[in-house]
This record gives structure tokens, C-alpha cells and sequence, in this order.
């Protein structure tokens, strides 16, 4: 029996999906996270970013509105960067009474809750293990296209 090479298969879903998943790149280190040579395209599942959804109105709406986190400033901002800078950028700093207080799995279902808001297809749950995250390159849709 033939096995499968899971990232070709996370690859059809993405194309199937409409996510584009990008091309192969050296594997460096970021914060001691060793990343992978084949990054993932963005995935997450719609359940995982509904309870991302509620962590970011329990913890996150008192400071940030969801039209802030779902815009084309956030876009330009993560777009490209990988799902562990915006999770640890997340965990670090916030909430900002108490940064790192929420449980580690809240903070990965808040960027994809994220992700969510910004067009990213949902594929398959967004993985709980940094070397995961950080080969999860953010790959936000493009902005409608305004018809006259």
C-alpha cells in the first residue's frame, strides 16, 4: 500500500479550498522553533475559530474591536509572517492587565479566530505545537474586488 506525504495532501485540500499554499524555504529558527523546510499554507477549523471567538470577546473586545483585527492594516501587518509570531506576539502581550494569563490552547484558537475574520479558509484545526505554528505561514484572502 502506498502512504500519503501529509503535507501533499494539506496542499490538495488548500487548492481544492481556494488557499495558497506557498513554495518551499531553508528552515530557520525563530525564538528557538525550529521551523519546518515546507511551510503549511494558513489552515484552521471553523469550530476551533468559533471558541477562538469566544476567547477574543472575553479577553480581547474590552481593547480591540473586531473591525481592527479584520482589516486591511492587520492584513499588511501578519500577512506572510507565520502563526507562531502572531500567536507569541498574542501570548506575550496580552491580555494587557495580565499578558500570558489565558490557557496556551486559548491563544492558538484566537489566531484562528483571526485567521477566520481575515478570509482564511477553514481546512483542518490549527496545530497546538510551535514548530507547526511556525510553519504555518498567514496567507490572508485579497480584499473583494469592487464592481461597478
Amino acid at each position: 500500500m502506498r502512504r500519503l506525504n501529509p503535507l501533499a495532501v494539506v496542499a490538495a485540500i488548500c487548492a481544492v479550498a481556494g488557499v495558497t499554499a506557498v513554495g518551499t524555504a531553508a528552515p530557520t529558527s525563530y525564538s528557538g522553533v525550529r521551523r519546518l523546510e515546507t511551510p503549511m499554507p494558513s489552515a484552521h477549523s471553523d469550530s476551533q475559530a468559533e471558541v477562538g471567538r469566544r476567547w477574543f470577546a472575553a479577553s480581547c473586545e474590552e481593547c480591540h474591536a473586531v473591525d481592527e483585527i479584520a482589516s486591511a492594516d492587520f492584513k499588511a501587518k501578519w500577512g506572510g509572517r507565520t502563526a507562531f509570531d502572531l500567536f507569541e506576539q498574542i501570548a506575550r502581550t496580552m491580555p494587557e492587565a495580565e499578558p500570558g494569563s489565558l490557557p496556551r490552547r486559548a491563544y492558538v484558537d484566537i489566531v484562528a479566530y483571526l485567521m477566520k475574520q481575515n478570509g482564511v479558509v477553514a481546512v483542518a484545526p490549527l496545530a497546538d505545537d510551535d514548530a507547526a505554528l511556525a510553519a504555518t505561514i498567514l496567507q490572508f484572502a485579497p480584499p473583494p474586488v469592487a464592481r461597478r
